[in-house]
């Protein structure tokens, strides 16, 4: 921020030193009921002042407060309006409440319903391995079925060369 080095500052200086162009500064004048003061010519002019209150304008704009509570921080509201604003604010917080106990509302349904998909997954995971243990023990059985019929078939071979040998001598 420049030093202010003159007691009247025109609104385009005024405007270099805050960084608003001039019709930010006469909205905000307006929009903040600003008492600017003015020339015998009816020219605005700004002081040390009115630059530090732009400035602390653009602070807490640039922190995304609204205007009108810029105009409470600043006092720049009367006690009936600061009133209206903060019924205004109550009401806010409360739809914001009300918004925020209906989101939580969804996300606990949603956790419950992941949750119950967790379950039905691990259900699966113990049917599947249990159906991969069956698939096993009727393999299993089969491979056995097939290594008996071939130790039969062994033991028909072994009986037709023994009856073979001694049916030559």
């Amino acid at each position: 921020m420049q030093k202010i080095s003159q007691e009247r500052l025109t609104i385009s200086e005024a405007a270099d030193i805050t960084g608003y162009p001039p019709y930010v500064l006469r909205f905000y004048e307006k929009e903040f009921n600003l008492k600017v003061p003015r020339t015998d010519n009816n020219q605005r002019f700004y002081t040390e002042r009115e630059i530090e209150m732009m400035n602390k304008i653009k602070i807490l704009k640039d922190r995304g407060v609204s205007n009108n509570r810029i105009k409470m921080e600043l006092g720049l509201v009367g006690k009936d309006e600061k009133n209206t604003y903060n019924n205004e604010n109550e009401q806010f917080i409360l739809n914001e409440l009300e918004n925020i106990k209906k989101e939580l509302f969804k996300l606990d349904m949603i956790t419950e319903a992941l949750m119950e998909i967790k379950d039905e997954l691990n259900q699966i995971k113990v049917q599947s391995a249990n159906k991969e243990n069956d698939l096993l023990i009727v393999e299993n059985a089969r491979l056995k079925m097939k290594l008996k019929e071939k130790t039969y078939e062994l033991v028909e071979l072994k009986e037709k060369l023994i009856k073979g040998k001694y049916a030559k001598v």
